[in-house]
């Protein structure tokens, strides 16, 4: 329900934020109602169209507070997720492919220690954004 907590904050009816959005009114209503499981949030590109007109951060919005980080890939994907960055954007960011970091994510592949030092400053929005 922080969505609509969020969109009442700023007066905004559903069709208003829709408009702003490029989302339909019935995708607002049932993120709204938390159809959307916490499990996986939801996508960067939503969160984004959500998070300006809001004024809520991205991480707030797309439920990525919610994530599990049991592994070492599951905080990537929650740190990628907490930028806002997609796989190709975090793939850019980082200087690896984007199957780098899906592998990493799904605790496929290990990161090198000469990466776990690249990936410090990445992972410390987890710390710094709560």
């Amino acid at each position: 329900m922080r969505l609509r907590k969020a969109r009442l904050e700023k007066n905004l009816f559903l069709r208003e934020l829709a408009e702003l959005t490029g989302l339909t009114p019935q995708n607002i209503r049932n993120i709204e109602k938390d159809v959307y499981e916490c499990k996986t949030g939801l996508k960067v590109a939503t969160a984004k169209k959500l998070a300006k007109p809001l004024d809520k951060s991205i991480w707030y919005v797309g439920y990525y507070d919610k994530l599990t980080e049991k592994t070492l890939g599951q905080k990537l994907k929650k740190a990628r997720l907490y930028h806002g960055h997609t796989l190709e954007e975090a793939a850019e960011y980082l200087g690896v492919d984007e199957k780098t970091i899906r592998n990493w994510e799904k605790d496929i592949q290990l990161l090198r220690t000469d990466m776990l030092k690249r990936l410090k400053k990445y992972l410390e929005i987890l710390l710094t954004e709560y």
